[in-house]
């Protein structure tokens, strides 16, 4: 009778186990796809930076309008994505430059491509095309 709870025992802490390293697994594959999603602000620090290589932290928040908390949040978000490097200046004052890296280049191109082609279909909306 002990042996058969021993093994009962047994197999339910072992399927406890697998379930668990089963629930960290998808916990991980939804944060892999969560972290593959750029916020707006993202997207703003990529536009900018596409037009404005090398700019430094302050007129990032400027320029886009946003909360400098937020873009240094957004851009050690993107700095982790590999998107984006810093860079401390030499000189007094000792500014920190962000660049984007080839890979956030190219990110920042397509994200352009999408915005322009978002912007041009607002200009001209169509109709749909399935009629009721």
């Amino acid at each position: 009778m002990i042996r058969v709870a021993y093994q009962i025992y047994k197999s339910i802490c072992t399927c406890h186990v697998a379930v668990c390293i089963c629930s960290l697994y998808n916990l991980s594959i939804i944060y892999y796809v969560k972290r593959r999603e750029l916020t707006e602000i993202q997207q703003r620090v990529l536009l900018f930076l596409l037009d404005n290589e090398g700019a430094a932290f302050r007129d990032i928040s400027d320029k886009t309008e946003s909360n400098p908390n937020a873009i240094k949040k957004a851009i050690d978000e993107l700095m982790e994505l590999g998107l984006v490097y810093d860079k401390r200046e030499d000189t007094f004052p000792r500014r920190r430059l962000i660049f984007l890296t080839n890979y956030g280049r190219e990110v920042a191109k397509r994200l352009k491509e999408i915005v322009e082609i978002i912007d041009e279909s607002a200009k001209h909306p169509q109709k749909p095309s399935v009629e009721v």
